[in-house]
């Protein structure tokens, strides 16, 4: 394509966009992997981080609400993994579907349980109309969520933005000592 610039810009705007998913799906894998990454309050500023990452470039606001002491607990990687990739899809739907100007990414840690909650000030929708929609991302946060033995509840109107919220016992997230 060097002799058509217009096609050669094309192609290396393409592959520096795949470049770009291809390092932060790099990154994703090893901080779940990474033993010293284990512990509930690494979780929760890894979120936050990918969230502000993610987000900017979409030109979407990004709040966070984190209670000053959360639980000394280590996580395991499966638990770490999962609740990671419910708060992904989740502002993935944000971006590609809201049209929102702001998230809130908010944590909270009150008798033993871990609360963690995605809320946008975008179109909303209405939830029997997903279930249509063709896509399994919904499905998949509420069936990840509940394999950890938490509760997943999605609050959602037209006109009214959409609240994700997900809250599991933080003994199902504890790594085990043995």
């Amino acid at each position: 394509d060097l002799a058509k610039p217009e096609s050669a810009e094309d192609h290396l705007r393409k592959l520096a966009v795949s470049t770009k998913q291809f390092v932060r799906t790099l990154k994703e894998i090893i901080w779940s992997a990474n033993p010293d990454c284990d512990t509930l309050e690494n979780l929760c500023a890894y979120l936050c981080k990918f969230a502000g990452d993610f987000l900017g470039p979409a030109g979407i606001a990004c709040r966070f609400q984190l209670p000053e002491d959360l639980p000394d607990l280590s996580v395991a990687v499966e638990q770490r993994q999962q609740l990671f990739l419910v708060v992904k899809e989740a502002l993935h739907n944000v971006v590609k579907h809201a049209g929102a100007s702001e998230v809130w990414l908010r944590f909270a840690s009150t008798n033993n349980t871990l609360s963690i909650c995605v809320e946008d000030n975008g179109r909303g929708f209405c939830e029997s109309a997903t279930s249509s929609d063709g896509g399994n991302g919904l499905v998949n946060m509420r069936q990840r969520v509940e394999q950890l033995g938490g509760r997943f509840e999605i609050d959602s109107r037209p006109g009214n933005g959409t609240k994700v919220s997900l809250t599991i016992d933080l003994k199902s997230l504890a790594k085990s000592s043995s």
